[in-house]
């Protein structure tokens, strides 16, 4: 591509496959906390922009993960890997 960036590699599941040096580089933001700040950060935005929170809450009501029958059994993070694949 034209971005100058490394070409990145598809899982066969759809997803990106991430390097050992990414995976690490990933880790050390976990293990400094700086991965939970940003977490944070992105969430206080997303509470304090009413628009946006009324946006996403709408997409999430929408979904066919959450409108399937026997959905309310599901345990969350299914419904979450649901909701994210297919929301993106």
């Amino acid at each position: 591509m034209g971005c100058g960036c490394k070409e990145a590699k598809q899982k066969p599941n759809g997803g990106l496959a991430r390097s050992q040096g990414q995976q690490r580089g990933g880790d050390r933001l976990k293990d400094v906390g700086d991965f939970d700040r940003l977490r944070r950060s992105i969430i206080q935005k997303l509470k304090n922009n009413e628009e946006l929170r009324e946006v996403i809450t709408f997409i999430v009501k929408q979904s066919a993960a959450l409108n399937l029958e026997g959905a309310e059994n599901v345990k969350p993070r299914h419904l979450s890997e649901g909701i994210y694949l297919e929301v993106g």
